[in-house]
């Protein structure tokens, strides 16, 4: 029996090895290998913290820390297979000398044996010190606000941004900024704005490998009703004996626009310069005055302009008083309101004299030849009491009235000689 058994033991091995290709065979056929290609594999890297405490910061380069994988396993394993069962993973604690990390590969929640290729095997990574510093922040608005108003002031919540990363980063970093859109805006705005960062070429920055100590600030825009009203111009004193003013009153500009809340705005009219503001006492020529608007707005009322304070330059004629003596021609003197049943007649031969004053320019102006006056008799007659036709009779020095520029009197009103008679 021995002898038979060991006189078939070749036989019996090849029944082992058919056995073991046979069976092979039939898991190949229920369960065959197979392979597939996955995309956009996110390296995971670890142990990220040993460079921050070695104040350190990095940043991947080339996306190196993005895979492609391929992977062979049976098919039942491959048909289920997902990006997010590839695990793709960095350790930052074997950081070369020339800065990449090695990437090992797996996949979750699998036993069969499978095998798996990367389109690269490393991540390559930008190490530098990590640097903080502190910069000023800039805003603005944008857009325009609805006609009739204007943005009387802007504010955010802070003037400085911390920022912090790649030191060759961070030194690029010239200044933070925030816009505020006001289009249309006809009330106070407050919102919270995101923070841009930018360098000294006004060229944004990429921000992703930076940190701020606030991603956002908060901003408030006051805006206010706008008015263009005129200015009105007082003055104190008197000039100097013998000068006076000529009424002329210039202001440059005459006109301002302000700003304040639409109650507010609807009670202001004019901006006015108070009298104690200009002083004329005994001058002797025309005044030249430089005043602010500022100076003179309520608190609640704002210049609508940011460039200057309004310099308003107020000018206040002032002409010395010259006196003159003229005469004026009785022909030139017409009798008036003449009572019925009377005559009356002036004496061609006498002139009327008088003495006039007025400021130089006015004065030097009249043409005397040109002058007309006229009496009036009736009432002469009246203001005299003389209603009885015998007091009319006979001759009466009645009062001249001759019309002069204004600016000149005449010191003592003139009479001219008229004599009545009965009809």
């Amino acid at each position: 029996m021995r002898n038979k058994l060991f006189n078939n033991a070749g036989l019996k091995i090849l029944s082992v090895i058919l056995a073991t290709i046979l069976w092979f065979l039939v898991v190949q056929i229920e369960d065959p290998q197979d392979s597939k290609t996955l995309s956009d594999i996110k390296v995971k890297l670890i142990n990220t913290s040993l460079l921050e405490n070695e104040n350190k910061v990095y940043s991947v380069i080339d996306n190196t820390d993005k895979v492609s994988v391929t992977v062979k396993a049976p098919k039942s394993v491959i048909s289920q297979l997902r990006s997010s069962d590839i695990v793709a993973e960095a350790d930052v604690s074997k950081l070369t000398d020339i800065n990449t990390v090695a990437i090992t590969y797996s996949i979750e929640n699998v036993d069969s044996d499978y095998t798996i290729q990367g389109n690269h095997d490393s991540v390559k990574l930008d190490v530098e010190d990590r640097k903080t510093k502190w910069v000023k922040l800039r805003y603005s608005t944008t857009g325009e606000v609805a006609e009739g108003y204007m943005v009387a002031s802007a504010s955010p919540d802070q003037t400085q941004v911390e920022v912090s990363g790649p030191a060759s980063l961070v030194d690029a970093v010239s200044y933070a900024k925030v816009d505020i859109d006001v289009t249309d805006a006809t009330s106070n705005l407050s919102v919270s704005v995101d923070i841009s960062l930018f360098d000294s070429d006004d060229n944004p920055i990429n921000q992703q490998t930076i940190t701020k100590n606030v991603d956002y600030v908060h901003m408030t825009v006051e805006v206010l009703a706008t008015k263009e009203i005129p200015v009105k111009v007082n003055y104190s004193g008197e000039p100097a004996e013998g000068y006076a003013t000529t009424g002329e009153i210039t202001c440059s500009p005459s006109s301002i626009t302000v700003a304040a809340s639409p109650s507010v705005l609807s009670n202001v009219d004019a901006l006015v310069i108070p009298a104690e503001a200009i002083d004329i006492t005994d001058v002797t020529e025309s005044v030249e005055a430089s005043l602010y608007a500022r100076d003179y707005l309520d608190d609640n009322v704002k210049l609508a302009s940011f460039e200057s304070d309004y310099k308003l330059t107020v000018n206040i004629g002032i002409e010395e008083v010259r006196e003159l003596n003229i005469s004026v021609k009785p022909n030139r003197i017409s009798l008036e309101n003449i009572p019925s049943g009377i005559s009356a007649s002036a004496n061609d031969d006498a002139e009327v004299n008088l003495k006039i004053k007025g400021l130089d320019s006015s004065v030097s102006d009249i043409n005397t030849s040109a002058l007309r006056g006229t009496a009036d008799v009736g009432k002469y007659f009246e203001e005299a009491g003389l209603s009885d036709l015998q007091d009319q009779l006979g001759v009466h020095f009645i009062p001249v009235e001759i019309n002069f520029p204004d600016g000149v009197t005449v010191e003592k009103t003139p009479t001219i000689r008229v004599e009545v008679t009965e009809k």
